[in-house]
């Protein structure tokens, strides 16, 4: 038998058409109005504006629902036109940048009511520094992950519309840095060139799935994620791109029916396999699949201030990544011991991958003074937040 619709959703379709009162922000920026006893998440909306939207999705689940912008009727006052032609405000589906047509001073304003409305956390201090102070509006990713879309010929580089798995153009991003669209540019020439076609989810055919796109602000390394691992048209796309463009290439192979862009460990093509970044000062070497922080510059100031006046004989730097915090806290402690699951970013801090839980579960020395955090968007979680109750340390430190 069928599964039966939310009672509170009963009178809420896709494709309705709802003028809304914007009240809040959710955890991705979107604004957040209460219609008919339920939530209807909105793109591009802000606390306080008046919209109409179109319904994208009903959950079934819950009294919730997802819709686009389709009016603004009345303004936030510090509501200005998106620079990028791809914001919803501008007719896009982008959903990567959605507070960009509000000014910085709101933008802050905003979060810090979501996160004392939402998760009752009130933010006394924010930090005065002149990076953090400067302008970081454009050209500022050094990392960008793409999905392939369509059939051969015709493929393109977009990004998934939140809520769903259709995909949104991109041309013109404009917080991708300059070398990366350049790049994009390129791959997507030669995709079309030599007739590939993008991975299709509902039919399972197709070979092309996702590009991921990494740059030191001059070379840019390409990983191309295939559904099956086919070396020779890797290598024909690879050789059909200018090396000023793209100056290495990687094949990767992702099998699976879900959307994980990281597939099997990469395997080189062509020109470059590696990338050295400095981020707080420290270099860094970033290969094909490797953890980046796509804004080097600003991330470097967040570590700085995450362990600047740490000092001690043992820390655990859990989820460590691509090991910036685990050079800086090895200047201040004695014993710093990194822990990280991807394989290629453990073998960079000379550790074997492990997950945090095993870890944990596993650690039967001295309570560290200080645990470092840096997790990925889902949190520490249940098992981990039992985890470092029982290894009892010191202090707890988190980068979100």
């Amino acid at each position: 038998c069928g599964r039966a619709r939310h009672s509170d959703n009963a009178d809420m379709r896709k494709g309705d058409t709802l003028t809304l009162n914007v009240t809040a922000l959710d955890e991705s920026g979107d604004g957040v109005a209460q219609h008919a006893g339920h939530a209807v998440h909105v793109v591009a909306a802000f606390p306080g504006e008046r919209v109409s939207a179109r319904v994208d999705y009903v959950s079934k689940r819950a009294p919730m629902s997802h819709a686009h912008l389709l009016e603004v009727l009345t303004p936030h006052p510090a509501r200005t036109k998106a620079a990028c032609p791809q914001h919803p405000s501008r007719g896009g589906r982008c959903t990567g940048c959605t507070l960009m047509p509000l000014a910085v001073d709101a933008q802050r304003s905003a979060l810090r009511q979501y996160l004392r409305d939402d998760l009752g956390l009130h933010v006394s201090e924010r930090s005065s520094s002149a990076a953090l102070e400067g302008d970081r509006s454009a050209g500022y990713r050094y990392s960008s992950k793409r999905v392939a879309f369509g059939g051969p010929g015709r493929v393109r580089l977009g990004s998934f519309i939140r809520g769903s798995h259709h995909v949104a153009y991109m041309d013109g991003c404009i917080v991708e840095h300059p070398s990366i669209g350049r790049a994009v540019a390129a791959v997507e020439r030669a995709v079309q060139a030599l007739n590939v076609g993008a991975y299709d989810e509902r039919t399972g055919r197709g070979l092309l799935r996702y590009v991921w796109f990494k740059t030191d602000g001059e070379r840019v390394l390409c990983t191309l994620v295939m559904s099956v691992e086919d070396l020779d048209t890797a290598l024909r796309i690879a050789n059909a791109l200018d090396p000023h463009d793209v100056a290495g290439v990687a094949l990767s192979v992702q099998a699976g029916t879900g959307n994980a862009v990281r597939g099997t460990p990469a395997l080189p093509v062509r020109g470059r396999s590696e990338l050295t970044l400095r981020v707080a000062g420290v270099p860094i070497p970033v290969g094909p699949l490797g953890f980046l922080q796509p804004n080097p510059e600003v991330a470097g100031d967040c570590y700085r201030a995450l362990v600047d006046d740490a000092r001690g004989t043992l820390a655990f730097d859990l989820y460590a990544g691509a090991g910036i915090t685990t050079v800086l806290l090895r200047e201040r402690f004695e014993q710093v011991v990194p822990v990280e699951a991807y394989p290629e970013s453990a073998a960079t801090l000379g550790v074997s991958p492990s997950s945090v839980e095993d870890f944990l579960a596993g650690y039967q020395g001295d309570a560290p003074e200080l645990v470092v955090a840096n997790p990925p968007r889902k949190g520490l979680r249940t098992e981990v937040c039992a985890a470092l109750r029982r290894v009892a340390p010191r202090e707890i430190r988190i980068m979100s």
